[in-house]
């Protein structure tokens, strides 16, 4: 067996600062640190012994770490935090803590061992990575703007959604033929996310995008991810029982994947569809129609969901 002496010079050349506070005594005093720990934090080892190691906290600063670490004290449990401390400079420093109760013979708390490292290297790094991260999303987002598709769910974009119905509304009113429009919105979509999680909530909305896609095949079909859960599919010169027809057809598309919904209709992923027309020849513009088609999806809703209303 190692002699003593081995452990303590481990202790004393570790690059990690390590801290000892006694658990018996009142505030629970630091009684033992070494030098990495007074480089790190920059107090001496007669500043920082007989203090709580509290005073490397900003008073000000009511991070959640600290309820997590007084949690485990209390429960005489391990744990490890990210947290902001402060050396004697006022530097703030991020640190990456572990604590450790020490039991006596007796089973009896009797000290918390601290070991700290100075991530903040690490932290700026990944804040840097994270900033590049939106900067490439936002440029992705744009270059889908331009390109008019959604890279979710491969359907055409809003913007092209918009530029197809005003292109409709213009063919529409010169002809004399109607502008349909279904707006499709997922039921209960924000608990599935909460239930199953983002990506399977991505995985859901690429089934459902299919899935319309597979019904809408008529030349003047265009379907369209409106945003979030919702979609739209935009048509012209279709017939009222057409419109019915094709909304029933959908709705029962969708309960046909069988996506597992615990909080669903009927436990499964569903959808309503709200459907309008407008004759531009006689009246009504792009506005009416977008207007009545969410009416009638949020009347379909109301209804029960699952379902579809057609607003004539």
């Amino acid at each position: 067996m190692l002699d003593i002496s081995v452990y303590m010079e481990a202790v004393m050349q570790s690059s990690s600062g390590i801290a000892i506070a006694d658990m018996r005594a009142d505030d629970f005093p630091l009684v033992f640190v070494n030098p990495a720990f007074e480089r790190m934090t920059g107090y001496p080892a007669s500043e920082a012994i007989g203090r709580n190691c509290r005073y490397l906290q900003h008073p000000e600063f009511n991070q959640p770490e600290r309820t997590l670490l007084r949690q485990a004290i209390q429960l005489k449990q391990a744990c490890t935090v990210r947290i902001k401390n402060f050396r004697k400079s006022g530097e703030m420093f991020w640190n990456q803590l572990q604590i450790s109760p020490v039991f006596d013979s007796r089973h009896v708390l009797a000290y918390y061992i601290g070991v700290q490292t100075d991530i903040s290297a690490q932290v700026r790094l990944e804040q840097l990575l994270l900033e590049e991260k939106h900067r490439l999303e936002a440029v992705n987002a744009e270059l889908e703007v331009r390109a008019g598709r959604d890279s979710l769910t491969n359907l055409h974009n809003r913007r092209a959604l918009d530029e197809k119905l005003e292109a409709y509304v213009a063919t529409a009113k010169n002809s004399g033929i109607s502008v349909n429009m279904f707006f499709i919105d997922v039921d209960f979509f924000k608990k599935y996310n909460d239930t199953y999680g983002h990506q399977a909530g991505d995985q859901a909305l690429r089934l459902v995008a299919d899935a319309l896609q597979q019904l809408c095949q008529r030349p003047a079909d265009f379907v369209a991810r409106y945003g979030g859960e919702e979609m739209a599919f935009v048509s012209l010169g279709m017939s009222s029982s057409e419109i019915q027809n094709l909304a029933g057809s959908l709705c029962q598309k969708i309960r046909s994947l069988n996506i597992p919904h615990v909080h669903g209709v009927n436990g499964n992923l569903t959808i309503s569809v709200g459907c309008a027309s407008i004759f531009p020849a006689e009246s009504g513009d792009q506005e009416t129609l977008v207007t009545k088609s969410d009416q009638a999806v949020y009347r379909a809703k109301a209804a029960g969901r699952n379902r579809w209303f057609y607003s004539e």
